[in-house]
């Protein structure tokens, strides 16, 4: 059946949940009022299934998930295995799965970052790592509808968002179960992005086309608006033109420093080898073959004063109202 197309993405917003506040300011002339904060205030300390405790924002039973993308893709990979460059796959999700190890271990030297784990607080360092820019096997998805919309009307290009005018947008909406295991939860996690984003993720395999997965799936497909984009953006951007679902911290610098080096810590590389049972010396001289080090001293490292820096206050954004115990099937 062929998907209807709305006339703007304020129309697919009034379809989906047509007493939004955000819909008042489709024609509205005056100074538009930013958004401070999207996600609740509160959290439900969640215990999973495997024991650990999820700072969960909003109701653990929340069913609606979203998904908005500037463009009409055919097919939705997880980033880690799209391959847009000129190293060969295979190689390329090698130097991945190993800088995702690395940044682990890396942030496990944070004193605060311990004192979750041993509090049995839930980190998904793939998690941090995906919402900081690095390659992971998850695909974004958002308990938050207009935290949707901002990525349905945006492009991204060099570290800026901007507002789309032309062709089309969708959004995703996606009726999962909450006890269905389908879907990763996230939580609040010790550093901001995830929260602010009400992040949520499928995690896929390198065959699985998230556009082709057989669960509840409705499209929204809508026409771009460069004036409607605007509205959207003013909305999310701070006085500093800051967006809000990015806020600085210091952890974007070394998830930067990650991302773009030449270096692999040889502990990381000897243990993923090992685990995929791949031989040592081969791999190393194509890594070495496309300008990649591997290195015997771990490439990165935070010194004392950096570790002070991450000092914070462990979800301190939110307030807990009740504990839920939930389990799935």
């Amino acid at each position: 059946m062929k998907n209807e197309i709305y006339s703007d993405i304020f129309e697919v917003i009034k379809k989906i949940q047509p007493d939004n506040p955000i819909l008042s300011y489709k024609d509205y002339k005056g100074q538009l009022n930013r958004i401070k904060t999207i996600t609740p205030m509160y959290c439900y300390n969640l215990i999973n299934n495997n024991g650990k405790v999820i700072a969960y924002p909003g109701s653990p039973f929340n069913s609606d998930y979203f998904r908005g993308e500037h463009e009409l893709y055919k097919h939705c990979y997880a980033s880690i295995y799209r391959n847009n460059t000129n190293i060969t796959k295979n190689l390329q999700l090698i130097i991945d799965k190993i800088k995702l190890l690395d940044f682990k271990d890396t942030l496990l030297t944070i004193p605060k970052i311990q004192e979750a784990l041993q509090q049995n607080r839930l980190i998904d360092f793939n998690a941090l790592a995906q919402h900081y820019g690095l390659r992971t096997e998850y695909v974004d998805l958002t308990t938050e509808l207009l935290i949707s919309v901002f990525f349905a009307t945006h492009s991204y290009n060099e570290g800026i968002y901007s507002p789309v005018g032309e062709k089309y947008g969708i959004i995703r909406h996606h009726i999962i179960s909450p006890f269905s295991n389908i879907i990763e939860e996230f939580g609040e996690q010790p550093f901001k992005r995830p929260g602010f984003q009400a992040a949520f993720a499928k995690k896929l395999n390198e065959e699985e086309d998230f556009n082709q997965l057989n669960f509840s799936n409705r499209k929204y497909i809508f026409k771009q608006n460069i004036n409607y984009s605007s509205i959207i953006n003013k909305l999310f951007f701070n006085h500093k033109n800051e967006c809000i679902l990015f806020p600085k911290e210091e952890i974007t610098d070394f998830s930067n420093e990650v991302k773009n080096s030449k270096q692999l810590s040889e502990k990381n590389f000897i243990k993923y080898c090992k685990e995929n049972h791949f031989d040592l010396d081969k791999t190393k001289s194509l890594i070495n073959s496309i300008g990649f080090i591997v290195s015997k001293n771990h490439p990165y490292s935070f010194t004392p004063e950096e570790k002070d820096i991450y000092d914070f206050s462990l979800y301190q954004n939110s307030r807990y109202v009740t504990r839920v115990v939930r389990y799935g099937n």
